[in-house]
Order: structure tokens, then C-alpha cells, then sequence
């Protein structure tokens, strides 16, 4: 069997079914955004990694090298935002190839300098190596959060409300504009070139769902919504149903479909790297939970969808109909 037909996430179900955990300090282990143990202050660690490797995640040409640290340091921020954490610490392994010069790599850690003063965080190691052909960037982060506010993908209940803290589609329209598949005016190309580039990782606003203590699963959006609410209803032994009329699009989405005649259900559904949050909450948390988002981080929660019984995904689509899903987002195999 190759690893197209297993899957990345038919892979890590095979690893999980192996590795089991001897220390009673791991709360979670394989298959959510981070690793969870507790420290001897008894507060939860959070453990995530990331790995970018170049003309797979991305292409040299299409973004700068500061952008490129801003952005491979943003996608492991998201999966701390992703369980209620504040990130802390942070590891950068690098294997370069001869292309990469100095001044590249003075360009891309200032970059990731801006997260890392913005964030408090501290740089602490990593590893530099040789590559033959292309850049590959990992990094490894660090986050905490109080152990009774962690928020795992497996808490999804029936009737449970689904929401997502942000617009979906315009990072996945956005790499089109950067790969020249899709040609806006100058406006309207900033605005999604730099929504793709400079991704805004939703740290507060994951701790503010963390601390309230009502929500019951959360996941970032960093493969698209239907491979992402997929993970949710896959270890939470649900399904859900998503309505497409109450898909929060962001304006310049809207001018854009209008324009160019395109179908923005697809960006959502399937782009990805919108890095904002989605999360579900019962019927009678959700007023509350959105009362004291909206006073801490003073934008609004979107409801798209519930939580239903099954195992699958289905979405409303605009004129009533339901049809099943597919869970194909990005893949990395």
C-alpha cells in the first residue's frame, strides 16, 4: 500500500493504534493540533510541530523571505490558539540548500521576530542542516493553558451549534492570486495576497473560547472546512450538517464572486489556510459564549451548522437540497 491510498490521517491512525503512552503526565498524544502533559505546576503544555517543505507548502518566488518566516512561525501559533493556549516557547530547524544565501536567512528570522516579540515567546534552538534541492523549515512550539480549559477535537456533541471565528475562502482565493491563476485589480490582489502571506494566527481569540469553559471541540481551518469539521465528527463519533447560506464570506470575497463569476463555496469548503477557529457548543452555551466573545475580542462568532448523528458531512445548500460532503481538503499525500 502506498501512502496515497493509506492517507497522512489513515497513517497517524495506524501510529496511534502502536504507540501508547507509559506517563501518567500525557493528557493527549497523537491525532489532535498539539500534545498535551502537565508540568509541576500542574498547568497543561501544549506541544506542537510543523514542517514546510518548499514547492510542496510553498514557492520562493511568491513571497519574500520575511514573509516566509511570518508565516511558517504563524501555522504553529494557530495550533496553540487551536486548544485554548498561550504559546511560549520555540524551536527552528532548518535544512538549506546552497540557493538560500545569508542575507535570506537574516531576513527570514526577522520575519518570525515579529510574532515572537508580539507573542512574548523565546527563541530556544533548533537545528540547521544541508539540503540538496529545497528549503525545508521545521518548527517545533510551545504553548500553556490551565488544564481544565484545554479544548480537544473529541468533545463534539449531538446538537451541539457549530461556528467558525472568522471568514472562510480568501486564503485559498489568495494563492491563486500568488500563483497567477486568478488576475484581480491592485486592490483587490493586496488584499488577498497578504490574507494568504501574513496569516493572523487566533490566539486571543482561542483563549477567550478556552476560559469561558462552553465550548466542547475546536479545531483551526488550516486544511479546509470539510477536511477540518471532518476531524471534529471523526473523533467525536458524529456527523454534522453545514448550511451554505450562513458561510461567512469577508467583502472583498463577495466583489470578487461577483466580478469574476467564481464559486466561493469551493474556497471554503476545500482551500484552507484561513487558520481561524471552528469549535462547537450546545444549543443552550451558545448566547453566552458568543456574549462574552464579542466583549473580549470585540468582532463576531458565525454559526454555520450542528452536530448531528452519523458519520458523515452534509451541507444545506441554497436552495434546500442536501448533499454528503466530501472530506477532501489539503492533502499531503
Amino acid at each position: 500500500m502506498n501512502l496515497r491510498e493509506i492517507g497522512e490521517f489513515g497513517f497517524i491512525e495506524e501510529l496511534k493504534k502502536i504507540y501508547q503512552y507509559n506517563n501518567f503526565d500525557i493528557i493527549k498524544g497523537i491525532g489532535d493540533d498539539c500534545a498535551v502533559f502537565i508540568n509541576e505546576k500542574n498547568t497543561a503544555v501544549l506541544l506542537t510541530t510543523d514542517m514546510l517543505v518548499e514547492n510542496v507548502h510553498f514557492e520562493i518566488s511568491t513571497l519574500s523571505p520575511k514573509e516566509l518566516g511570518f508565516k511558517s512561525l504563524s501555522v504553529n501559533l494557530s495550533d496553540i490558539a487551536a486548544m485554548g493556549g498561550i504559546p511560549k516557547n520555540v524551536l527552528v530547524s532548518l535544512a538549506i540548500p546552497e540557493k538560500i544565501d545569508y542575507e535570506f536567512l537574516k531576513d527570514f528570522y526577522y520575519g518570525m521576530d515579529e510574532l515572537i516579540n508580539e507573542y512574548n515567546m523565546n527563541l530556544i534552538g533548533g537545528d540547521t542542516n544541508f539540503s540538496r534541492s529545497d528549503l525545508i523549515i521545521n518548527i517545533v512550539m510551545t504553548g500553556e493553558v490551565e488544564k481544565d480549559e484545554v479544548i480537544y477535537r473529541n468533545g463534539a456533541k449531538i446538537n451541539d451549534k457549530i461556528f467558525v471565528t472568522g471568514y472562510l475562502g480568501d486564503s485559498s482565493l489568495g494563492l491563486d492570486v500568488c500563483l497567477r491563476k486568478l488576475k484581480l485589480d491592485k486592490y483587490n490582489e493586496n488584499y488577498f495576497r497578504n490574507v494568504h502571506i501574513k496569516p493572523k494566527a487566533q490566539i486571543k481569540e482561542g483563549s477567550v473560547i478556552a476560559k469561558s469553559k462552553l465550548a466542547n471541540s475546536m479545531i483551526d481551518i488550516s486544511d479546509g472546512l470539510a477536511s477540518d469539521l471532518m476531524h471534529i465528527c471523526c473523533q467525536s463519533g458524529v456527523g454534522a450538517v453545514i448550511f451554505e447560506n450562513q458561510i461567512p464570506y469577508s467583502e472583498f470575497m463577495k466583489n470578487v464572486f461577483n466580478q469574476k463569476n467564481i464559486n466561493p463555496l469551493d474556497y471554503a469548503l476545500y482551500g484552507g489556510e484561513d487558520f481561524c477557529l471552528l469549535f462547537t457548543v450546545s444549543p443552550e452555551n451558545k448566547k453566552k459564549l458568543c456574549e462574552i466573545f464579542q466583549s473580549h475580542v470585540n468582532t463576531n462568532l458565525f454559526e454555520i451548522g450542528e452536530v448531528i448523528q452519523g458519520n458523515r458531512i452534509e451541507l444545506v445548500d441554497k436552495s434546500g437540497d442536501r448533499k454528503v460532503l466530501s472530506k477532501s481538503g489539503y492533502r499531503h499525500f
